[in-house]
């Protein structure tokens, strides 16, 4: 199973949606689904499907980062991987958001989950300051997967 950071990208002109998952090949096919029956929230990304064909649209990793296996771990333990890891992946996903500017990832507003001065919004990080070192996140967590 490939978990972290996916792009769907449009052949046809080179638009693009940004994703995370801890399953992204499951989570292309819910996506297809999805654009093939016409109920994609992302409604360019949704019009484009419809006009250019599925054949023209293509998905990328990015950059995986390894879903924690929680066989013979605590319940606490469970929990502080799955926090960090989805912290770790949140992050990653707005850093490849604010490089890439997809435009399939809007909302009408700007990009989901992106301030327009371009910093992730402090609600979407746990930090007070509004930045998270992914790195540390991610140390954390292979840290506890070795307990």
């Amino acid at each position: 199973m490939t978990s972290g950071i996916y792009c769907i990208l449009n052949k046809s002109n080179g638009y693009k949606y940004i994703g995370r998952s801890c399953d992204i090949p499951s989570r292309w096919s819910q996506h297809k689904t999805l654009l093939n029956k016409g109920r994609h929230s992302a409604r360019l990304m949704q019009e484009h499907w419809l006009l250019y064909g599925s054949e023209e649209f293509e998905l990328l990793i990015l950059e995986s980062l390894e879903y924690p296996r929680f066989k013979g771990l605590t319940a606490s333990h469970c929990q502080q991987l799955r926090f960090l890891w989805d912290k770790a992946v949140s992050t990653m996903e707005k850093f490849w958001i604010l490089k890439l500017q997809p435009e399939y990832n809007t909302n009408g507003k700007g990009i989901s989950g992106i301030s327009k001065s371009g910093w992730i919004k402090p609600t979407a990080v746990p930090s007070t300051t509004g930045e998270v070192d992914c790195q540390l996140l991610y140390a954390r967590f292979l840290i506890l997967r070795q307990q």
